[in-house]
């Protein structure tokens, strides 16, 4: 894969992770307030946990390309 593709799928996987994560983020918010306090925080949880992955994975294809 050359260089500015590695960068591109970086820096997409990065954004992925944001929009991952904002997600789980507002899923959590509207399950929360609906009393599904235990689906809210797994969901939570769980959106995190893959966007920490997505934006390691993407941070170190951007920075293997540099």
């Amino acid at each position: 894969m050359s260089r500015p593709s590695r960068w591109v799928l970086g820096k997409a996987l990065e954004g992925t992770a944001l929009v991952v994560t904002l997600w789980g983020l507002v899923f959590g918010i509207v399950h929360g307030l609906h009393e599904e306090s235990m689906r809210s925080m797994r969901v939570e949880l769980g959106a995190l946990v893959a966007g920490i992955l997505l934006f390691l994975v993407g941070r170190s294809l951007e920075k293997s390309s540099g």
